[in-house]
């Protein structure tokens, strides 16, 4: 939408209520960041303060975002082009309601501890774009058959939860867990 307004911020943000429309940029440093917020887009290194409901797509344009010991909800896509997400406490946790996209010049994201459960695609593109570690979950718990792709990426713990099934693109997948 042309008309959308657009609100970039440095500061703590914290929205109680519905947002309509537009688009958050947070571009602060050690940024808290908690509520229902609309579009995001990251170029600073905000963290999840408890529970950050994105209601629409979360774009990882050159930030990182870190969600902490909070919970991320993300309604539409997470787009990780340039930037990188944290997830390196075992009480965190993300879920992406579309799909997660990776890019190539994306830095490894740091990918630890917590569970990302995914009802979308996964197209990542290079092998550091997804390459979980330790005791991070994936969960695949989407309503229509899923498709993932790693391109030289790898799962670590992961559970497949979709009724209708998974399928892989790559021709060999490694599962660490």
């Amino acid at each position: 939408d042309l008309d959308a307004p657009t609100l970039t911020t440095t500061k703590a943000l914290e929205i109680d209520g519905a947002t309509v429309g537009g688009t958050v940029v947070l571009a602060g440093d050690g940024q808290a960041v908690g509520g229902a917020l609309p579009d995001v887009s990251v170029t600073g290194s905000p963290f999840a303060n408890g529970a950050l409901t994105v209601e629409g797509s979360l774009h990882l344009d050159s930030g990182e975002l870190d969600e902490r010991t909070g919970q991320v909800f993300v309604t539409g896509d997470l787009n990780v082009n340039a930037g990188a997400f944290r997830m390196n406490s075992a009480e965190g946790m993300m879920q992406v309601d579309a799909n997660l996209m990776l890019s190539s010049s994306s830095p490894a994201s740091s990918l630890t501890a917590g569970v990302l459960r995914l009802g979308g695609n996964v197209q990542a593109s290079g092998a550091i774009a997804f390459a979980p570690s330790l005791d991070h979950t994936t969960i695949f718990d989407g309503s229509v058959q899923q498709t993932v792709l790693l391109d030289g990426g790898h799962l670590q713990n992961v559970l497949f939860a979709n009724p209708v099934g998974v399928a892989f693109l790559d021709a060999n997948v490694v599962i660490r867990g």
